[in-house]
């Protein structure tokens, strides 16, 4: 499914190129004009465009978390282009736009000071609390990008209730393996498909 304008694009010319790159919008004109301005620069550094899917090596999803249904179909086609990832080997899979950067603010397991904006935006301080993998604990901080419907619905904690956060405290349901150290968290999602499925 490709739902960016092709008048959008520019075209493939580089026929020399290592990489063939294909695009895909999940979200509004601003990740529209995102693919655009993304896939100028993959050109410029020496990548092709392919038009479909069957072309290409490397898929990128230009992300909206702004929009409900357009993150909803985001996660609902990752699996389709992990399964396409794993059967071939060197195809890429990356993320840019809302979602990555949702992902990266909410998600990262660095430590960031961002004073009392943590009471009120939901960013990994508060949100790593959502991941406590101990029943009961983690129902708290469902904010996607504030803290103001945790506030009013009465399941906001404060970062600071716990004093450390640790590796160890949080966890995937399913995946009790999963990697604790950052570097094995960003490998992950490039393992085989059907070593993921084993696990």
């Amino acid at each position: 499914m490709r739902t960016t304008d092709d008048a959008l694009l520019p075209p493939a010319d580089h026929a020399q190129s290592p990489r063939r790159v294909h695009a895909e919008v999940f979200g509004c004109q601003m990740n529209k004009l995102d693919a655009q301005i993304g896939l100028e620069a993959l050109l410029r550094a020496g990548c092709v465009r392919a038009e479909n899917i069957a072309d290409a090596d490397t898929v990128v999803f230009f992300t909206c978390a702004v929009r409900q249904h357009a993150e909803d179909r985001f996660f609902s086609n990752l699996g389709t282009y992990e399964r396409w990832k794993a059967r071939g080997p060197g195809r890429l899979v990356a993320v840019a736009g809302c979602v990555a950067i949702q992902l990266l603010v909410q998600h990262a397991n660095i430590d960031y000071i961002s004073g009392p904006l943590e009471r009120w935006l939901a960013i990994n301080a508060g949100h790593r609390l959502h991941h406590l993998r101990y029943p009961g604990q983690g129902d708290v901080n469902f904010g996607l990008f504030t803290l103001l419907w945790d506030r009013a619905m009465g399941t906001y904690t404060p970062a600071d209730t716990r004093a450390v956060v640790t590796s160890d405290d949080l966890g995937i349901a399913g995946r009790p393996d999963y990697p604790t150290t950052l570097t094995g968290q960003l490998a992950d999602p490039f393992r085989p498909f059907t070593a993921m499925q084993a696990n």
